[in-house]
């Protein structure tokens, strides 16, 4: 089973959603956006199995896709 399927799932590109989380995101002061990824993706990493993992890291692109493999 794909992950996506159809049109791709980005509309925008990894820094106007890493700009749109700082400025709408509600994140505490003095905490960056790319924490608050970090630490959602490693939560939710604790919930999935490897395959399926695997599987969503192949999705993002650029830097978030990187924030993924570092959590």
């Amino acid at each position: 089973m794909e992950l996506f399927q159809g049109e791709e799932p980005w509309q925008s590109s990894c820094a106007t959603f890493l700009f749109r989380l700082r400025q709408a995101g509600g994140l505490p002061k003095g905490v960056a956006p790319e924490i608050a990824v970090s630490a959602v993706f490693a939560a939710t990493r604790q919930e999935l199995s490897l395959k399926r993992s695997r599987e969503i890291e192949q999705a993002p692109p650029g830097r978030i896709q990187q924030l993924w493999q570092q959590a």
